[in-house]
């Protein structure tokens, strides 16, 4: 359905591995989000990212769409549509967006 890219060179590939492993322990995914048929894959994927990457002083997930685009191996603009979807099925909440920085914050219906 979302066409997949490889956005990163192999030696960014590693660099990311191997910071992301260091701090990495795994995720939880509810059984709302994991047993929704409604649901893409890939917009499963992108909510627990979202979710994941929670921040208290924020009061939600500050990650930039190329970002979240590289973690997916997703493109850009598709993660604004994934992120849209997410939004209208209230998934996902808008907290705030200064110019510059939009927080995003993954809730379960």
């Amino acid at each position: 359905m979302y066409e997949k890219t490889n956005t990163t060179s192999d030696n960014s590939q590693d660099v990311s591995q191997n910071e992301l492993s260091d701090s990495f322990e795994g995720v939880f995914i509810p059984p709302e989000i994991w047993q929704d048929k409604n649901l893409s894959l890939s917009e499963k994927e992108l909510w627990i990212v979202i979710h994941s990457r929670y921040d208290k002083e924020k009061g939600g997930c500050t990650a930039s769409n190329a970002y979240l685009a590289e973690r997916l191996q997703l493109k850009p603009n598709t993660i604004q549509i994934l992120i849209s979807k997410l939004k209208q099925r209230g998934l996902l909440i808008h907290i705030s967006f200064d110019g510059r920085t939009r927080v995003v914050k993954a809730i379960l219906k």
